[in-house]
């Protein structure tokens, strides 16, 4: 689907101003923003996404962060996040492997998301250890991290998030 960066400003708007009016109904407040799946990514890699999201969570959040995923080429993000004056959250992913560049594989392909509790929980105290993730070529890649993503639908959820925590003083 193809939309106008001025579109997407608007639907995401939109889609915010939703959120809002659901949290009012039940005493709560949007903490951050994050959009999700192929938006996400795709925010990621095109900064005319990427500026057109943070505009809109900038004119109906004021100073709400939005989430965008930590990637060695952060300082592209946080110069354009600081133009436009909106907070950032780097996020890291436990159970993703990445690629040499600092992105997520594609699911599609062999070995993108990882299955096993072991494997997630050595990705999230390699990532809180040291600032870095070993790709899945094996190279080591810096990265900015201000959370991680543990995937709530998974199988084992909750014992990765406990053994995450328990292993890291989180």
């Amino acid at each position: 689907m193809s939309v106008s960066s001025d579109e997407l400003r608007a639907i995401v708007a939109y889609q915010i101003g939703a959120l809002q009016g659901i949290c009012t109904m039940h005493q709560a407040q949007v903490e951050y923003v994050k959009p999700h799946g192929a938006l996400y990514n795709t925010m990621m890699k095109d900064f005319t996404v990427l500026k057109a999201i943070m505009l809109a969570v900038k004119e109906t959040l004021a100073d709400c962060p939005l989430m965008v995923m930590a990637t060695p080429q952060y300082e592209a993000v946080e110069r354009l996040a600081q133009e436009i004056g909106i907070p950032l959250l780097f996020e890291a992913f436990s159970d993703r492997a990445y690629t040499d560049d600092g992105y997520l594989v594609d699911r599609t392909q062999p070995g993108a998301v990882h299955n096993s509790v072991n494997k997630i929980v050595s990705q999230v105290q390699e990532i809180l250890q040291t600032g870095n993730v070993t790709s899945i070529n094996g190279n080591s890649i810096a990265l900015k991290v201000d959370t991680i993503c543990i995937h709530g639908d998974g199988e084992h959820a909750t014992a990765i998030a406990r053994a995450a925590s328990n292993n890291n003083g989180v």
